[in-house]
């Protein structure tokens, strides 16, 4: 009993910081949000994804401060689409992708989207020519986000 509660306790210590397996990636840009978002979807474009989508979400605001806007690129390749669907019809729940820009309270934009990765995890994905279609996908992304964010 007591080294199971040692290992619970270790457990809460360590946590999940290994960046490595971060599920959202959280990126700071170089620039505003508007030149993010449309730097954003140029290199999305040239990465062979189609942008399908975009929504404006207010965010909640702090006491004697301005609304922060999240704005959510919604953005999909048909033919990776459709094989992860053949994959498994449940990644419907996740398509299109997605990467969410926003503004913080120290005036910084920042950039979150889901790893691809964690998608063959919550989907069960096993199949390697799939997992293949999402490492190219993950690629894709970081390329599109390549000099955009740091």
């Amino acid at each position: 009993m007591r080294s199971l509660y040692i290992l619970v306790i270790s457990l809460a210590f360590i946590g999940c910081g290994d960046k490595k397996a971060s599920f959202i990636a959280t990126l700071s840009s170089e620039t505003n949000r508007t030149q993010t978002i449309d730097a954003i979807k140029s290199n999305l474009i040239k990465e062979k994804f189609e942008i399908v989508g975009q929504s404006v979400n207010p965010t909640i605001t702090k006491p004697n401060s301005s609304p922060r806007p999240q704005t959510i690129i919604y953005f999909e390749n048909k033919s990776y689409a459709q094989m992860l669907l053949i994959c498994n019809p449940s990644m419907g729940l996740d398509l299109p992708f997605k990467i969410a820009v926003w503004d913080n309270y120290e005036g910084e934009t920042k950039i979150n989207y889901i790893n691809p990765e964690y998608l063959s995890l919550t989907h069960n994905i096993k199949d390697k020519a799939c997992i293949e279609i999402i490492n190219r996908t993950k690629i894709s992304i970081e390329k599109a986000l390549n000099g955009i964010a740091k």
